[in-house]
């Protein structure tokens, strides 16, 4: 025993690590010479290291550390500490073991401590490290942030000014351009709302949105935005037209030039905004508008870009209005082509027809002159008679004929002078009625009431006739005849385009039908001589219409379609209009 008791010492002193042996009060038992530097001692007798005076930081740790043991009623226990020794603060693996005696019973404790100072300092060593390569990661990782947030900006506009370059070459129309680019703006770019508004020239200078897309909810219709300097026009488009500057709201929350737009701004997620003017010349005319769902959301190279965009939308909305206004004049050219070569038709036409008239009506003269005086000097039973006067009925039928034909060369001899067109439709209603018949319903309805007229007053009943005649006629002798009248002011456009109808007042009289219509063609040539509308006329009726109203320096033009019957409308000046 003795051996093997002195093995376990000499083991127990040699051991590298601190170890001390407690009893079942706590104290100190036995110490290895490890443990002298921990305990403040060099070694035996213990009895040292439980004295009052000696119990340093090490055995008052030991003593608390045997109380918690005890109370845990575990077979082990381990903790790290840091403990003060002769050689300075130490970390320490401090773990506790029960010893049990033959009998199985508690008879103490165990206390292994482990230096673990040079592998905290190496692990503190490690983790400043460590700490120090987040830091720089985290520095980079946050250069990178801005740096891939910068070039997914720089993609977005990029892609978006491609879109637009191809909606810019692909447009045919102011409207459709417009629509295109907000919508691009929005889907490409991103953004939560695009709008493009004209500057007005109205007393308050007012914004007048034009196109949109985005997430709107009727943003634009509670807002009223202006260009002038007051309150409502130093937002971003308001400054942006009349500065001629792009204009930047970094923050709607914040900033006091938006607080007229603020609540409903907020209330629609909207954080920044960016007016862009739009140039005509050095004239800013309008703004491109473009709000984010983020606070400063436009960097200086991104306004750039997106003022690139509104210069070439500006260019392009210049270039389609000039193109829209070269076809509106080329297609003004063409109707005034069409319109000279109709009117030199009808002019070289009615001038022969004039010449021929009037040659014939001189012969006419002669022949029924001399066909009266004939018919005076032969008995009224002699057969020759009859033949006589079937001579004169001809002769008046070609009398007439010529008459058409001078109406229409605007060669009549007329007595015009003021007098009201209603009176004279008053007058001529009675002969209407009578040549409608039981089967067609007149509809006669005036209202130029003080409408004055310098016209032919036995060429106006003529006309008025021969109108109602051709709708008839067109009818078949059933349906329904509209004659109404009417003082109105008018202009080109009220007109087809080859009237060319100046703008001033007119008494207008229309004559609409129920007949089956006519198609483009037939209207087109529904003036020229000889085009039939009466089957029992010479086909001059409505050439000699056409005449006496241009002789008497109004104007006249169908309108008609097949199965939607036909409306004549006559536009004579009023006496008095400027």
């Amino acid at each position: 025993m003795t051996d093997e008791k002195n093995k376990y010492l000499t083991l127990f002193e040699s051991l590298p690590s601190p170890v001390v042996l407690l009893d079942r009060e706590g104290r100190i038992d036995n110490a290895n010479h490890a443990a002298a530097d921990l305990l403040g001692g060099g070694g035996p007798p213990v009895t040292r290291y439980n004295a009052a005076e000696r119990r340093g930081e090490a055995l008052s740790f030991l003593a608390e550390e045997m109380s918690a043991f005890l109370a845990a009623g575990v077979p082990s226990r381990g903790i790290e500490k840091a403990l003060g020794t002769p050689r300075g603060k130490r970390h320490y693996r401090v773990e506790m073991h029960r010893m049990l005696d033959v009998s199985g019973k508690f008879d103490g404790a165990v206390v292994i401590f482990t230096d673990l100072t040079q592998r905290r300092e190496a692990e503190e060593t490690l983790q400043v490290v460590l700490d120090e390569m987040e830091a720089r990661v985290q520095e980079r990782t946050g250069e990178l942030g801005v740096a891939n947030r910068a070039l997914r900006r720089a993609n977005r506009a990029l892609r978006m000014t491609w879109e637009c370059g191809r909606a810019l070459m692909r447009a045919r129309d102011e409207s459709t351009l417009l629509s295109a680019i907000c919508r691009i703006a929005v889907e490409e770019g991103v953004y939560r709302l695009a709008w493009v508004g004209y500057a007005e020239d109205d007393p308050g200078k007012t914004v007048r949105p034009v196109a949109q897309a985005g997430y709107e909810e009727g943003y634009l219709d509670t807002v009223a935005v202006s260009w002038a300097d007051t309150e409502r026009g130093r937002g971003p488009v308001g400054a942006a037209i009349r500065t001629g500057r792009p204009f930047i709201v970094r923050d709607v929350h914040s900033d006091p030039l938006f607080a007229p737009w603020q609540a409903e701004a907020l209330r629609r997620g909207y954080q920044s905004v960016l007016g862009l003017p739009l140039f005509s010349g050095d004239r800013a005319f309008g703004a491109l508008a473009i709000y984010s769902e983020g606070p400063d959301a436009f960097d200086d190279d991104e306004v750039r870009l997106l003022q690139e965009l509104a210069n070439d939308l500006a260019h392009g909305i210049r270039t389609l209005r000039l193109a829209a206004e070269r076809d509106r004049l080329e297609e003004r050219r063409a109707v005034l082509e069409a319109q000279l070569r109709r009117s030199q038709r009808m002019e070289s036409v009615g001038r022969l027809a004039g010449g021929v008239a009037h040659n014939l009506n001189n012969l006419l003269t002669i022949i029924n002159g001399y066909g009266s005086m004939l018919e005076k000097g032969i008995p009224g039973d002699d057969p020759k008679r009859r033949m006589l006067a079937e001579m004169r009925q001809a002769g008046g039928r070609a009398k007439e004929l010529t008459e058409q034909l001078l109406a229409f060369g605007r060669r009549q001899m007329l007595q015009p002078r003021d007098i009201e067109a209603d009176r004279l439709v008053g007058e001529a209603e009675p002969a209407l009625r009578a040549a409608c018949g039981g089967t067609v319903e007149l509809a006669v309805r005036t209202a130029a009431a003080g409408g004055m007229v310098h016209v032919d007053p036995e060429g106006f009943r003529h006309m008025v006739m021969r109108l109602a005649a051709s709708a008839c006629e067109g009818m078949q002798g059933v349906g329904t005849l509209a004659l109404r009248t009417a003082v109105a002011e008018l202009d080109p456009s009220d007109a087809p385009a080859e009237i060319g109808l100046p703008e001033r007042e007119y008494v207008v009289l229309t004559f609409r039908d129920t007949g089956p219509g006519m198609d483009e063609e037939s209207i087109s040539r529904i003036f020229d001589p000889f085009q039939r509308s009466l089957e029992a006329g010479s086909g001059l009726e409505l050439a000699s219409v056409y005449g006496f109203v241009k002789q008497s320096g109004g104007y006249i033009w169908a309108a008609s379609a097949p199965g939607k019957g036909t409306t004549f409308t006559v536009c004579l000046p009023r006496v008095g209009a400027r």
